[in-house]
């Protein structure tokens, strides 16, 4: 069980017997985050990130660590989430192994990691803890909750678990639930860290490590993150090298390795696994498939979304995003619509997939950053019109 947490990360304690939506409590569990930005007097120029199943709370550079951190395009001064006007708050999700309390953190109960004995984990629990962290810090109302990808499926739990939390809402290629062509590539991914010799129901540790079933669940996710028009405008049918082929990028033989594309997966793999604990992806990944916002609205989704309480929203999917299709979103947009949420959808164009909002900057930044620019920093009255300009 590994730990991997950025040098600037700090911690809010969660309380003692935090409970979790399927049963599960905590004791001596923490969220890491990290801030950017200042805190405005009114302390009403708040925004919340919440990321995807790996990201840590490093979203971007700041004096404490220069780094560049995973959204380091968007997030900063002068960007589209501009840190010159808002105070960013980051979140490391709980059940990660990136400084928030997960199956690789030490019971307290036992001295030793949690390994698979950490309770059964939900989107919902996520939400809480980061809604925990948002107060602790002494924030009673954010300004607007971003969320991309599992992120804005936390985004939307948080906002129906924790009503007036969050003004504004900006959900990017997010759903109510998954569909089933995720879950089975999910599923799959699980079978081969689960099938994998080293994985040892759960108590590998770093000398024996479920290094091929890692590498077999995270190429997978990579094919899936991105278009089939993207992997085929830029690889095609390229070779590897001739000094490239017959060896991967740990060392072992991969005679059968002549692709590009075969080497791009083998190396972008290698680069993930080594820095993510594999209990901790099964189990964000099992709280991405069982998530269902319906579950707060008797079974309906579209109903639960009617129920949101926000002033706007934005919310933005990509046309060749298999993972969290495009009808999704549009689908996000209309009930908080029907709910009298003032909402802007867009149907972005882009090869990227699912993976389009943390390459193609060009398409998501403008529409955010105009977004975010039109939420006063003064907290408006709830039946205030906020008129928005997207142009």
């Amino acid at each position: 069980m590994l730990e991997f947490i950025p040098r600037a990360t700090r911690f809010v304690a969660l309380p003692d017997g935090f409970t979790m939506k399927r049963g599960g409590r905590l004791t001596g569990a923490r969220i890491a985050y990290e801030t950017l930005g200042r805190l405005n007097a009114a302390r009403s120029n708040a925004v919340l990130i919440l990321t995807g199943l790996s990201p840590d709370a490093h979203v971007s550079a700041h004096a404490d660590d220069p780094a560049p951190g995973w959204w380091e395009a968007m997030v900063g001064p002068g960007r589209p989430i501009d840190t010159d006007r808002w105070y960013v708050v980051c979140v490391n999700s709980l059940g990660s192994c990136k400084g928030s309390t997960g199956p690789a953190s030490i019971n307290p109960a036992t001295g030793f990691p949690y390994g698979p004995d950490f309770p059964a984990l939900s989107v919902e629990d996520i939400a809480d803890a980061a809604a925990h962290t948002v107060r602790a810090l002494g924030i009673t109302e954010l300004a607007a909750v971003v969320g991309a990808s599992m992120g804005a499926m936390t985004s939307l739990a948080l906002v129906g678990r924790h009503p007036g939390l969050a003004r504004h809402l900006v959900n990017l290629s997010g759903a109510v639930h998954a569909q089933a062509f995720a879950i089975a590539v999910r599923a799959l991914q699980r079978e081969a860290i689960q099938a994998d010799p080293d994985w040892q129901q759960g108590r590998y540790d770093a000398r024996c490590f479920p290094l091929k079933g890692m590498l077999a669940a995270r190429k997978l996710g990579l094919i899936t993150y991105r278009s089939a028009t993207e992997w085929n405008e830029r690889f095609g049918r390229d070779r590897l090298d001739a000094a490239y082929t017959g060896t991967s990028a740990a060392g072992t033989d991969q005679l059968d390795m002549n692709f590009a594309v075969e080497g791009y997966l083998a190396c972008h793999a290698h680069r993930f696994v080594r820095g993510f604990d594999p209990n901790a992806y099964l189990y964000l990944s099992r709280a991405i498939d069982g998530f269902d916002l319906g579950d707060q609205a008797g079974g309906d989704a579209d109903a639960a979304l009617a129920q949101l309480r926000l002033h706007s929203a934005l919310v933005i999917g990509v046309d060749s995003d298999i993972l969290f299709p495009l009808a999704q979103q549009r689908q996000i947009a209309n009930g908080l619509g029907e709910g009298g949420t003032r909402v802007t959808f867009l149907a972005l164009a882009s090869a990227a997939g699912h993976d389009a909002f943390l390459v193609d900057h060009a398409r998501f930044g403008p529409p955010i950053a105009a977004f975010l620019a039109a939420i006063p920093l003064a907290r408006p009255d709830a039946a205030a019109a906020l008129s928005l300009s997207l142009a």
